[in-house]
């Protein structure tokens, strides 16, 4: 089978006029609670990654954004700190590409990491901390595309 090989160059251009990462200002009213529900393991997988590979669904989270109802996928991430995590794909009205919208976030969308409580429990999503993926660094990422109940 072939391999890529990616070169990391610390001195490239792109490195050298990166100055920072515009956020939002944290906000309380962006802290919602919300009820995870675990999927069936092994069950089918409905996300997968820009290279096609499927993504293990865990189960969903149901919360209320913006006055509104939603069912988000959560699949399944690599532990943090030896401990189970959950991720939300999502992307959102904020999602634009930057031409289109100076004021906008990455255009595939972001993350949001859950602790995974491995059981049906209520879990609090703190929307203050969605993170971009690697892909809005660098096209040599392959980022998962946000499936359709995680576009908001």
């Amino acid at each position: 089978s072939r391999g890529t090989l990616r070169v990391w160059d610390p001195a490239s251009d792109a490195i050298a006029r990166f100055a920072h990462i515009a956020r939002f200002d944290h906000s309380a009213a962006w802290v919602t609670s919300g009820r995870y529900t675990p999927g069936v393991p092994g069950g089918a997988a409905s996300v997968v990654d820009a290279a096609g590979d499927p993504l293990e669904v865990a189960g969903h989270v149901e919360t209320t954004l913006g006055g509104s109802a939603v069912r988000l996928v959560a699949v399944r991430s690599a532990a943090f700190r030896g401990a189970a995590r959950l991720q939300l794909i999502v992307q959102d009205a904020t999602s634009a590409l930057p031409e289109d919208d100076p004021g906008s976030t990455y255009s595939m969308g972001r993350f949001l990491y859950l602790d995974d409580p491995g059981v049906a429990a209520d879990v609090e999503l703190d929307w203050n901390l969605l993170v971009l993926p690697p892909c809005a660094f660098s096209y040599q990422f392959a980022c998962p595309i946000p499936p359709a109940e995680n576009r908001i």
